[in-house]
């Protein structure tokens, strides 16, 4: 399988993997999130048995309990050995593991970390699933694999486009939108190109074919909110919201 833009969080196990259990498997995990999971025995990010190889590339594995990723070993005699690139894992890599570079453990800074409630249960009745989208400075932003190229139209799990700025980030979700001079700041510096960027109405698909072009030409995507292909008055509402002085 292939898992890709995805958050795990919230999730619980008795025994291993409590946001995932690869048993036999060898799964593409790529651009994910994985944080407050728990399992009771390993893995309460990810847990990897009986010849599970994985490639995970650009995640971030942060505040899953009792560890973030573990290779079961005793008494399976297939190893497992998963390859862990450009990502972001707390308490770094696990023995055995395949370090494919770029790695770093290094607090994420997601906007709000998910919470269990009072009860301290994940029990559908107070739970908080967080935000974790990426604040400014986290040093996950442009920190993915920079070979990495998007495919047409691909997107973060919020619907934005997939690389803003120079490099894709860790995570499921893509830092700058609005962030037109990629400083990691929305100010009055991103609203004066605006003007090159807004498309306006369009009325016949040829219109949008030369939108599309000019578009990738000057980097017109950190304006793209709603993730349509075009900047227009809709985008600018969104961005009225979130500009700062």
């Amino acid at each position: 399988p292939t898992v890709t833009d995805c958050t795990f969080s919230g999730n619980t196990a008795y025994y291993d993997g409590g946001g995932m259990y690869n048993d036999g498997s060898n799964p593409a995990v790529n651009n994910c999130t994985f944080s407050r999971n728990s399992a009771v025995i390993s893995g309460g990010g990810m847990n990897n048995i009986y010849s599970s190889s994985p490639v995970v590339t650009n995640c971030v594995f942060w505040g899953d309990s009792p560890d973030e990723i573990a290779i079961r070993a005793a008494p399976f005699p297939i190893p497992s050995a998963p390859t862990i690139r450009f990502s972001d894992v707390e308490g770094g890599l696990p023995v055995d593991a395949i370090d494919g570079g770029g790695n770093i453990d290094l607090d994420p800074m997601f906007i709000r970390l998910p919470d269990p409630g009072p009860d301290g249960a994940w029990d559908g009745v107070d739970d908080d699933y967080g935000d974790l989208r990426l604040r400014p400075s986290s040093p996950c932003i442009d920190a993915g694999d920079p070979g990495f190229l998007a495919q047409t139209g691909e997107t973060d799990l919020e619907g934005h486009a997939r690389v803003l700025c120079e490099y894709v980030d860790m995570g499921a979700y893509e830092f700058g939108i609005g962030d037109y001079d990629c400083d990691q700041t929305i100010d009055l510096t991103d609203f004066a190109a605006w003007n090159a960027c807004m498309t306006g109405p369009l009325d016949s698909g040829a219109f949008h074919s030369t939108i599309d072009i000019r578009q990738s030409t000057i980097d017109c995507e950190a304006f793209d909110f709603d993730g349509d292909g075009f900047v227009d008055l809709t985008d600018f509402a969104a961005f009225q919201r979130i500009i700062g002085p």
